[in-house]
């Protein structure tokens, strides 16, 4: 099987997007993979261009598909990539996988079993619902338009990775029906309302277009919510971190509130420079700190040490630690 996994963002997020790309084709066993950036080409470097090449990155501008009005929020490369499952499709990829730039893939996804539960979107749970990712606007809509109330309570997705099944997308011609949903949501002045990408999906859940299946959260592992008690045993089953807030190639979080961000940076960096030979990436915050020789201390802990009994507590009962 040959899946087509792709990535898309403006010019800022190429190069990490070269990254987690790389990353994620490390860890596909068992199906060929071709690699895809989506962007707009005159808003692009030459050196990123160059860099996307000597990764065997296929770049793709979607200009002139572009169906998104301009929000004053959110940048329309942000909602590309759902123009992909029939592109893809159309390019002959059963299935394709999306990630944001701004995730690295650790360890083997088992993509073969896994997407033959693919019926049409497969993705990890957020923590809000879809009422609350459509956000102002929906009281517009709903003069309009009737939504079932459980539409509306059902968890939402993180839009950070995401399993397509090209053939479910194509055989609805899903790009017609999301420019009409598209245009209506302009036409009742709900679109810039919408939190970015994810609450138009939410949108399109809710009216129906498709069905998300939920899958664990290792798939996509939301730095800010679940790392509070990472230990050796569940790095083994964590598939892809997604670095939400914070960004590994800038500055660390703070060691006292979050000490796990700087081990998971450390992978990002040794990732960069062990797997594409990267040199030039800005370390400038990691050799200053004057709290340098705590973050080392820590680096040396066990992980199972690092959270005190007070945080233990309070993220059990949020719901957030590790099972």
């Amino acid at each position: 099987m040959r899946i087509a996994v792709f990535s898309c963002g403006d010019e800022n997020f190429t190069q990490p997007s070269i990254v987690a790309l790389k990353s994620m084709e490390k860890n596909l066993s068992g199906v060929e993979v071709d690699l895809f950036y989506i962007s707009d080409k005159n808003k692009n470097t030459t050196k990123n261009l160059k860099l996307l090449n000597e990764n065997n990155i296929e770049f793709l501008d979607f200009t002139d598909k572009n169906i998104f009005f301009n929000s004053q929020r959110w940048p329309k490369e942000a909602f590309w990539y759902l123009l992909g499952p029939e592109y893809f499709y159309d390019r002959g990829y059963e299935y394709s996988i999306y990630i944001d730039g701004d995730t690295l893939t650790v360890n083997n996804i088992g993509v073969n079993e896994l997407l033959k539960k693919c019926e049409s979107i497969m993705a990890v749970k957020d923590y809000f619902d879809n009422k609350k990712m459509i956000g102002s606007g929906l009281d517009k809509i709903m003069k309009k338009k009737t939504i079932k109330k459980e539409r509306l309570e059902k968890p939402h997705l993180n839009s950070g990775v995401l399993y397509f099944n090209n053939r479910y997308f194509k055989n609805i011609n899903f790009i017609e029906k999301l420019k009409k949903e598209i245009d209506f949501l302009n036409e009742v002045g709900a679109y810039d309302g919408l939190y970015a990408d994810q609450g138009l999906v939410a949108y399109l859940e809710a009216v129906e277009i498709f069905d998300i299946k939920f899958i664990d959260k290792n798939y996509n592992f939301l730095t800010h919510l679940y790392q509070y008690k990472l230990n050796s045993k569940s790095l083994e089953n964590i598939k892809t971190f997604h670095f939400i807030g914070a960004k590994p190639w800038r500055k660390p979080y703070s060691y006292r509130q979050r000490p796990h961000s700087i081990i998971i940076q450390e992978m990002w960096i040794k990732f960069v420079k062990e797997e594409l030979g990267w040199t030039k990436i800005d370390e400038k915050d990691l050799k200053t700190l004057k709290q340098n020789k705590i973050i080392k201390f820590i680096m040396k802990m066990p992980l199972d040490l690092l959270w005190k009994k007070i945080w233990y507590i309070k993220h059990k009962k949020r719901g957030n630690l590790l099972d």
